[in-house]
């Protein structure tokens, strides 16, 4: 990457190594510019669209907030309007990463990039493995996709990890040979990903089908339409 001078009362600018054409730029909340043809991103969101017409100045949008909108999510954002696909190989799956392009998305309005986010992380549930499958019950939970939840419970009940620790106290690790679909054994790091009516609906459907796994994804949507109809007195 290359950058250039800054003032002290302003950041430095870094331009991303690969996306360096354009007649329009996005920076980062981190400092990083891609530069892209506007086209791209007029055709991907209404947002965009309105924010590039009304644009009186430099052709750029500087994104601000550090929780969604760091050189990676825009990374991600742009190769999934672009190209069509999650991530650029060899990039691995990464889900706290995903989430972060799910909020991206969401923010932005960007239709279009949300169905084929939604579709590509069906298409990953072909070749999974347990932390995908889980990967993809949070990705579904946080667009709120009983779909995508539903498919993921379906895949298989029966996984476990594989990997961790049998008494780890580690925030970042799962319970080894805990069944991935059991929040007992989950990652804190994964708790907080997930909106608290999903994590409630599946912590108790996971208990109420303990004698038949099959009832787990039927039994998972009971439970979150009550969590969403709950109403605090």
């Amino acid at each position: 990457m290359s950058s250039i001078s800054a003032t002290p009362d302003t950041p430095t600018i870094v331009d991303d190594d690969k996306w360096t054409t354009g007649d329009f730029a996005l920076i980062s909340s981190d400092n990083v510019r891609f530069r892209i043809d506007s086209y791209h991103l007029q055709a991907a969101s209404v947002v965009f669209r309105d924010m590039i017409t009304a644009a009186d100045g430099p052709r750029e949008i500087h994104f601000t907030d550090d929780a969604i909108e760091g050189r990676h999510a825009v990374s991600a954002f742009l190769h999934l309007a672009t190209a069509g696909s999650l991530y650029e190989a060899p990039t691995p799956w990464n889900v706290s990463g995903t989430v972060k392009l799910v909020r991206f998305v969401l923010k932005f309005d960007c239709v279009t990039a949300l169905k084929v986010l939604i579709l590509r992380t069906k298409e990953t549930l072909i070749d999974n493995d347990q932390t995908t499958t889980l990967h993809v019950f949070i990705i579904g939970a946080v667009l709120d996709n009983e779909d995508l939840c539903r498919a993921s419970l379906k895949r298989n009940q029966d996984y476990y990890w594989i990997e961790g620790e049998p008494d780890t106290i580690e925030a970042t690790s799962y319970l080894l040979h805990g069944f991935c679909f059991n929040p007992q054994t989950w990652s804190f790091s994964a708790f907080g990903l997930i909106p608290l009516p999903h994590l409630w609906a599946l912590n108790r459907a996971w208990t109420m089908t303990k004698s038949n796994r099959a009832k787990l994804p039927d039994k998972f949507c009971e439970l979150l339409k009550v969590a969403k109809a709950y109403k605090p007195e």
